[in-house]
């Protein structure tokens, strides 16, 4: 620990300031790495063994534990302000309808890619992003809607290229010894950073993509002033796809709009996984683009909506209910 005068207090010695949209399990990373030590022993060493604090990877990102927050603001320059921006909580004014727990919680599960009830944390990232300066996780890329990287025109991928895994960056070394790891190299030694990917993504992807960012950081579009309708009315319009394809005559005219349909996934909306989500989602945006005349066009009259994605905005419900 060093004392810095400014802030009056002692503080980790070789801190490290969140990057742009850093996702808060990247930056915690590169801090205990700079330590030579692994997160959990980094927080840990500060209780001045107390009883330690078991961190959760599956959930850590989505939103802020207080006891950790509390540890990290005593022994760091980082504002509290600063530090609530790298959970997915920051999301909650544009993707939240009501400010109750039950709406909070679906609409950070509904947007987040993993189910904290899974034992396993899929990491989705874009490896030309990673090799650029200093390597680090965007918030962004743990979104449901995130595909493609609008900079890199580049898929985004949730593997390891080499060992085909889930990726992980995070480090569970329980033992006080100095460890020094790169945040971009798999457990079988592959660094994702070098990965190239053989394809660039499509016109409509990175369309489709630069509207949902746009959407959910400014918390509207031309379709609604609201953003989480819109979003609940994307995924809504994917899963229908899937479902109204089962009749030839509405595969004939989902084919008349966009031919390119390669249609053979069979789980639910909530099981998808980022190769169904890119293949998907880009269909349903450009169906909503010339809204209502493709939906109307493709989707069968009278359609019976599914209520898991609750109650669906009346500019979007009327016209499959009433024409």
């Amino acid at each position: 620990m060093i004392y810095i005068s400014k802030i009056r207090r002692n503080i980790w010695p070789l801190y490290v300031h969140p990057l742009p949209d850093e996702l808060f399990s990247s930056w915690i990373c590169r801090l205990a790495n700079n330590h030579r030590v692994s997160p959990e022993i980094l927080i840990n060493e500060s209780l001045n063994k107390k009883s330690p604090i078991k961190i959760n990877i599956n959930n850590i990102d989505i939103e802020p534990e207080p006891n950790i927050i509390d540890i990290i603001t005593k022994n760091t320059p980082i504002k509290i302000e600063e530090l609530t921006k790298l959970f997915l909580t920051d999301y909650e004014s544009n993707i939240v309808e009501n400010n109750i727990p039950e709406e909070i919680l679906f609409s950070l599960l509904f947007l987040n890619i993993n189910d904290p009830k899974k034992s396993k944390r899929r990491i989705v990232f874009c490896p030309n992003c990673l090799a650029k300066g200093t390597p680090y996780f965007r918030k962004k890329w743990m979104l449901t809607t995130s595909i493609v990287c609008c900079e890199c025109k580049s898929y985004l991928i949730d593997h390891c290229p080499s060992c085909y895994k889930p990726f992980s960056y995070w480090n569970s070394n329980k033992n006080s010894i100095q460890i020094n790891y790169s945040i971009t190299t798999c457990k079988c030694g592959c660094d994702i950073s070098k990965f190239s990917f053989p394809f660039r993504s499509s016109k409509l992807e990175i369309d489709y993509q630069n509207y949902i960012d746009f959407t959910i950081n400014n918390g509207f579009n031309d379709h609604t002033q609201y953003s989480f309708t819109y979003l609940n009315v994307l995924i809504f319009t994917a899963s229908m796809i899937k479902n109204i394809i089962k009749a030839s005559r509405n595969k004939k005219k989902l084919f008349k709009v966009y031919p390119d349909v390669i249609m053979d996934i069979k789980v639910p909306s909530n099981k998808w996984t980022l190769s169904d989500r890119q293949h998907l989602l880009p269909i349903a945006f450009y169906l909503l683009q010339d809204f209502p005349n493709r939906i109307r066009y493709v989707f069968p009259k009278k359609y019976n909506l599914k209520r898991e994605f609750g109650q669906l905005p009346y500019w979007f419900e009327k016209e499959l209910l009433y024409r």
